[in-house]
This record gives structure tokens, C-alpha cells and sequence, in this order.
């Protein structure tokens, strides 16, 4: 496999997720899972203890391997991932008004 490249989006993402990016491409050069994109790209999916790392790539025409998104699952603890997460749980078995007081938080950013 040619060189990896990240794109600026791409590590801004794994940033705010607190994503160790050696472990994102550790997933792309030995993954435990791939499966093509409806878009041309490859998910690639790799364990690592209790958590996912999946980055979203695409090979470019120099055939260098470009990193278009990276998340991790379960959420790292303290991002914004885990906030959204947590509220979809528990918007499953809501009433209707705190779904839309939910939908409301996750749309205005809090």
C-alpha cells in the first residue's frame, strides 16, 4: 500500500473525536473489516480492546491512500460523538416533547 494522506477535514474530525490517528491508519494498513462505499471509497474497521476505529478512504489517481473521515466506536468520552449518542438512546423510549427538546439540543449545537 502507497502513502496515506489525510485530508484537513478529515483531522480536524479525529481531533474532535480525540481519535489517535496512528490507530486509524493502523486500521487502513491491517483492518479486521473492509467493505466498498456506495461513493467509490472503503470503510475500513479495526478493533482495538473495547473500541472500533473506522476510517473512510479513498485512493486517489497517484494511488495514494486519502483518509476522508475516521470515528471510533464506542464515542471516546467528553466528545461531542458521545453527547449525540447518549441523546439518541435515550430520545428511544421518550415522549414526544423531550424527543423534540432533544432534537432541538442536537440541532443548536448543545
Amino acid at each position: 500500500m502507497n502513502k496515506i494522506i489525510w485530508t484537513n477535514h478529515a483531522k480536524q474530525r479525529a481531533n474532535e473525536r480525540k481519535i489517535d490517528l496512528l490507530q486509524v491508519e493502523s486500521a487502513i494498513l491491517s483492518p479486521d473489516k473492509t467493505s466498498p462505499n456506495e461513493k467509490g471509497g472503503v470503510e475500513y474497521q479495526k478493533k482495538v480492546g473495547n473500541q472500533t476505529f473506522i476510517a473512510l478512504a479513498k485512493e486517489n489517481e497517484d494511488k495514494e491512500v486519502v483518509i476522508i473521515s475516521a470515528w471510533v466506536n464506542p464515542p471516546n468520552p467528553g466528545t461531542r460523538d458521545e453527547v449525540y449518542k447518549k441523546r439518541y438512546k435515550e430520545s428511544q423510549n421518550a415522549s414526544w416533547f423531550k424527543k423534540l427538546w432533544l432534537t432541538f439540543l442536537n440541532q443548536t449545537g448543545f
